[in-house]
């Protein structure tokens, strides 16, 4: 899923521009899950700034994320997912 906060922005090249999503998960994402995620964008040459916040930098991008249990009001959606991981991405964009 993915919600682009204001897609005019996006369009009119304006420098910055913000996507929010959610991933769900089968089981409540933990540390492990989280170091397997920091790891995987350490090797693609990310810089983890905060490793509680879980926030990275590539360039003029940075990726906020955050696993964490579902709310109880998607648990009936969900299906068989238990958690998710919340990401937020923040950059300078222009238009394709």
């Amino acid at each position: 899923m993915r919600i682009l906060a204001d897609e005019d922005r996006v369009t009119q090249q304006l420098p910055l521009c913000q996507a929010d999503g959610v991933v769900w998960t089968r089981t409540v994402p933990g540390r492990a899950e989280t170091l397997k995620i920091t790891e995987q964008l350490r090797l693609k040459g990310w810089v983890i700034d905060d490793q509680d916040l879980i926030k990275a930098t590539s360039g003029t991008w940075t990726i906020m994320f955050r696993p964490t249990a579902l709310p109880k009001e998607l648990v009936a959606k969900a299906g068989p997912n238990k958690g998710m991981i919340q990401v937020g991405v923040l950059g300078k964009c222009y238009r394709p």
